[in-house]
């Protein structure tokens, strides 16, 4: 479907699918007693489509906790006292680690995947989101520090944890400790999460800082819901 029709339907009060006898699919935009046929609807959702896309800035410094967040809401979410068994949180933040609401760290059907595409364009990635969806990859464990690392002891052990988080969504950003300072370099790829009631979210990761330059805010730009 063109951008056009996409453009003109949205004008006209959005668009819907009228599904018939067998294969015998068409759409209708209404529009002051007008109707305009557009053939193939089949392909896309059956709602209205998003306004645009969304974005938020999570602090995420704390070695200690973890931050939540919810599509549904648009924004944080007080932590849960028991996360694996709380389907009100999508997406949780520790410094550079993430979680969603499925797998190792929930009882969701949360899940994700770093797909090919690198730009938030609706049409594009909810038809990357109809043939990818299986590819989704639920929540393992990563390890990390849950505590500030302690210099003085580093020759004592590995300070890091096992912790249930996404392993698929670690991918958004590399951090290279061998160089002084340290390198930061961020994925270039648009990440689809499939949420805690298995709806999906397309995600781009756009920084770890916030204005003033301090590290360890996530910044990332959505469109939700893709489906």
């Amino acid at each position: 479907m063109s951008k056009f029709v996409r453009k003109f339907a949205k004008m006209m009060g959005g668009f819907r699918c009228l599904r018939g006898i067998g294969e015998f699919v068409m759409a209708v935009c209404i529009a002051g007693g007008y109707a305009v046929f557009l053939p193939g609807c089949v392909e896309y959702p059956d709602f209205e489509l998003p306004d645009g896309v969304s974005s938020a800035v999570i602090d995420a410094r704390d070695y200690e906790t973890w931050v939540y967040f919810s599509f549904e809401k648009g924004g944080t979410v007080p932590a849960p006292e028991d996360f694996k068994n709380d389907r009100g949180w999508d997406m949780a933040f520790h410094r550079w680690n993430v979680r969603t609401n499925g797998g190792e760290s929930g009882c969701g059907e949360g899940g994700a995947w770093m797909t090919p595409a690198s730009g938030l364009e609706y049409e594009e990635l909810y038809k990357l989101l109809v043939q990818s969806v299986k590819n989704m990859i639920p929540d393992g464990t990563v390890k990390t520090y849950m505590k500030v690392p302690d210099m003085q002891a580093a020759g004592d052990g590995d300070q890091r944890v096992e912790v249930p988080a996404s392993t698929e969504l670690a991918r958004w950003m590399t951090v290279t400790m061998s160089t002084i300072p340290p390198s930061y370099n961020l994925a270039e790829n648009v990440f689809f999460v499939r949420t805690a009631s298995g709806k999906h979210a397309a995600v781009k990761f756009t920084n770890y800082m916030n204005e003033k330059a301090v590290k360890g805010y996530v910044n990332f730009e959505y469109i939700y819901p893709l489906d």
